[in-house]
C-alpha cells in the first residue's frame, strides 16, 4: 500500500470509529521493518513540538510501541495494560494524555505501520465495551487493508445505507453517535414505539440483528 493510500485507509478507518469510540487526537505511523526507526507519519491535534520530542527521545519509553511490545505482536495493545516508565509517564502528563490503543499493521511485503488512538484527560479512560468493538473493528481494518493492497475493492455497506429512507438515515446517525431509543425520540420529535420500528427497519435492510452488529458493519466496512 502506497503512503497516500494509507493516509486515506487512516482517515476512513478514524472516522469511522470515532463515531462509537469517540476520541480527539490519533498518530499514524511508518517504521522500518526492524522497527528502529519511525519515518513517517500522519497525525490529527497534537503539536509539532509532542510528536517531535516524542519521535526524538520518548518512543523508546513507549511500553506499547512495537519495538518496546513485550510480546513483539501485531494486535492490538493498551497502554494501561502495560508498565509505564517515569519519563514516558511524565512525557503523557504534560501532553494532557491519560490513555491509549496500539494498532498494527503489517503488510506482505513486511513494511510495518501503526495507528495511536489517543484518550485526552477530559476523555476519560477507554471502556472495556470501547475495547471490544475496537478489537472488532481492528480485526475488519486488517481484512480490508489486505484487500487494498491487493487492489481488490473492498466489500461496502454504503450501497445498503442507500436503500434507507431519510428518517431511517437520521435515526442510524444517531445510533451511531450512541444515544438511547429515548433520546433519539426526544431529538427527532417522534414517539418511541417509532424509533423503536425504524431501528427493526434499519435491522432489515442492513441485515444485522443487534445494534453491535449495525456499528460494525457501518463503521468497517
Amino acid at each position: 500500500m502506497k503512503y497516500n493510500q494509507w493516509v486515506s485507509f487512516v482517515d476512513h478507518f478514524v472516522f469511522s470509529i470515532s463515531k462509537a469510540v469517540p476520541f480527539t487526537r490519533f498518530f499514524a505511523y511508518e517504521v522500518t521493518p526492524d522497527a528502529q526507526q519511525i519515518y513517517a507519519y500522519h497525525s490529527r491535534n497534537l503539536s509539532e513540538h509532542a510528536i517531535e520530542d516524542y519521535l526524538q527521545n520518548m518512543y523508546e519509553y513507549d511500553p506499547v510501541y512495537i519495538k518496546n511490545n513485550s510480546v513483539h505482536s501485531m494486535e492490538m495493545a493498551h497502554l494501561l495494560k502495560n508498565e509505564i516508565p517515569d519519563p514516558y509517564q511524565d512525557f503523557l502528563h504534560s501532553n494532557k494524555v491519560i490513555d491509549n490503543i496500539e494498532l498494527f499493521f503489517k503488510e506482505e511485503q513486511g513494511s510495518i505501520r501503526g495507528i495511536s488512538l489517543i484518550r485526552s484527560l477530559d476523555e476519560g479512560h477507554f471502556s472495556d465495551q470501547e475495547i471490544t468493538i475496537l478489537d472488532s473493528c481492528y480485526s475488519l481494518a486488517k481484512f480490508q487493508m489486505k484487500s487494498v493492497e491487493n487492489h481488490d475493492e473492498p466489500a461496502s455497506s454504503q450501497c445498503l445505507v442507500n436503500d434507507l429512507t431519510n428518517k431511517e438515515r437520521k435515526v442510524l446517525d444517531l445510533v451511531l453517535k450512541g444515544k438511547k431509543n429515548q433520546d433519539i425520540a426526544n431529538e427527532m420529535f417522534i414517539s418511541l414505539a417509532t424509533v423503536k420500528t425504524h431501528i427493526q427497519h434499519i435491522f432489515q435492510k442492513m441485515m444485522v440483528t443487534n445494534r453491535q452488529e449495525l456499528i460494525l458493519k457501518t463503521f468497517c466496512s
